[in-house]
């Protein structure tokens, strides 16, 4: 998904539905789009979390606390890379195009 193309449009689409009025609308999209990347399987979110205790069950013992912490810091800063960088690239499409 590029910013370019995708975000300007989803984000096009989002406030349109502001400017109309339809708030329900437009919480609802955010709700939906907040789920959606909280279930992607990064440890950080409920989807990696899901894949931590699946590792956990398959493998039948339980990871090191030391280990967990550092896959999930480290995913934490893999998502804060990629939401930075959509801002970035959003910002520099909607305002220097």
């Amino acid at each position: 998904m590029s910013p370019g193309t995708q975000g300007v449009e989803t984000l096009t689409s989002y406030f349109r539905f502001l400017e109309q009025g339809d708030y329900r609308i437009a919480f609802g999209v955010l709700a939906v789009v907040l789920a959606a990347v909280n279930l992607l399987p990064l440890p950080t979110l409920n989807g990696g979390e899901a894949v931590i205790e699946l590792v956990q069950a398959l493998s039948r013992h339980r990871l090191a606390t030391k280990t967990t912490m550092v896959v999930r810091i480290c995913s934490l800063l893999v998502a804060l890379a990629v939401t930075a960088s959509w801002a970035f690239a959003l910002v520099c499409v909607l305002f220097f195009r």
